[in-house]
């Protein structure tokens, strides 16, 4: 565990950025995203409440 934050902390220190900065911020659009989330938690959520009772 120790050696991954070691290579992590050189790979951070290591790395660098040249991009130029926007003068207004950037949006991201999530909409999609959230969307996947929900459907995916809620079928994960179905199907752990099908084995749950299953058993019973």
């Amino acid at each position: 565990m120790l050696l991954l934050f070691m290579t992590a902390f050189d790979k951070i220190a290591l790395a660098t950025d040249h991009v130029r900065p926007f003068k207004k911020p950037e949006t991201w659009n999530l909409g999609g995203f959230i969307t996947v989330s929900v459907v995916l938690g809620v079928a994960l959520l179905a199907e752990q409440e099908n084995e749950i009772y299953a058993k019973a």
